[in-house]
């Protein structure tokens, strides 16, 4: 959405902690500002890192002053040391702020994950892209407000789109949308009718799999954000879903792992995510830190069954993403 000479003027980004880089509101004045909204579990967000990463690098010499405004989702993405990990992981280099009470996400009205907003020299907000694409148009904002700071300077095109999706006007199939798993926004097909949300209950095998409906088997407990294993024997995800790419935000305090099948066969291994690794022909994710974890990435888009199973307590499932 682009926006001329609006009168939203720039909120300001006091209100959170710095865990790297520090900025005060003053650091904007004379500078193109850009704002990212995002969290480290967040698939949609990881997936524009790469161009704000190339923005940043192209045109902080210029002006352009890129922070990364990481508000949570979940309540371990509120601890700093999971961030920083995550920062690291994904190589981000511009400054980012701990948002962790929403301060500066309600300066700005703001709605979503990921929300990039562009402010000219003077503090008025003049471009915005709610959640992914919209990159080119993105960066040709960036080099106009760009070329109005710094007498006419030239450009010569726009990063070239890093995956064939991000191009104007590509055909997207339909794709699975988030499914949650905790009580606040999950629906589990499965849930038991006597369901107590945060103890230990029984979930059967359904009859029937439905897509886009995530099935528990086995002993689970529902949390606010989070299903929990607390079997011994072993516990089931299963899922008919339709994507190129499955993820699955995790976390284990002492540390699980995790079997996975594709089509009720284990896991070919050039349809495995970055994150799996094979043990005596399975397909594992061993889960360690809290964070999204790549399942599946298949070489075109399907429908599929993904099976997942564990036998260690204390695994939590948070939310399955898909691309």
């Amino acid at each position: 959405m682009i926006t001329e000479k609006t009168s939203i003027h720039f909120p300001g980004i006091e209100g959170g902690e710095w865990i790297q880089g520090k900025l005060s509101s003053s650091d904007f004045r004379g500078l193109v500002g850009l704002t990212d909204f995002w969290d480290y579990t967040c698939a949609n967000c990881i997936r524009t890192l790469p161009y704000l990463k190339e923005w940043h690098e192209r045109y902080a010499h210029l002006g352009l002053l890129v922070v990364g405004v990481h508000t949570p989702q979940f309540e371990f993405a509120r601890d700093r040391k999971n961030v920083l990990r995550g920062v690291h992981a994904f190589d981000v280099p511009y400054p980012v702020v701990l948002d962790n009470d929403y301060k500066i996400w309600n300066a700005f009205a703001n709605h979503y994950r990921p929300a990039k907003y562009l402010f000219d020299v003077e503090g008025q907000l003049q471009h915005q892209q709610i959640g992914e694409g919209g990159y080119a148009d993105f960066e040709r904002a960036i080099q106009s407000l760009l070329q109005e700071r710094n007498d006419g300077c030239e450009f010569y095109g726009v990063l070239e789109p890093l995956r064939e999706s991000d191009r104007p006007g590509a055909i997207l199939p339909p794709i699975t949308p988030e499914l949650y798993l905790g009580s606040q926004r999950g629906q589990i097909a499965s849930a038991p009718p006597t369901f107590v949300a945060g103890a230990e209950q029984l979930f059967a095998m359904p009859a029937q799999l439905s897509p886009d409906t995530v099935s528990l088997v086995g002993h689970w407990s529902l949390h606010h954000q989070y299903a929990q294993y607390t079997g011994d024997i072993e516990g089931h995800i299963l899922l008919h879903y339709s994507a190129v790419e499955a993820n699955l935000v995790m976390r284990s305090r002492k540390g699980s792992r995790l079997f996975i099948m594709q089509d009720a066969q284990t896991l070919r291994r050039e349809d495995a995510g970055e994150d799996v690794r094979f043990e005596g022909g399975h397909a594992t994710v061993m889960v360690r830190e809290p964070r999204m974890y790549q399942l599946i990435r298949n070489e075109r888009h399907g429908s599929h069954l993904l099976s997942l199973s564990t036998s260690d307590p204390g695994l939590e499932a948070y939310v399955l993403s898909f691309v």
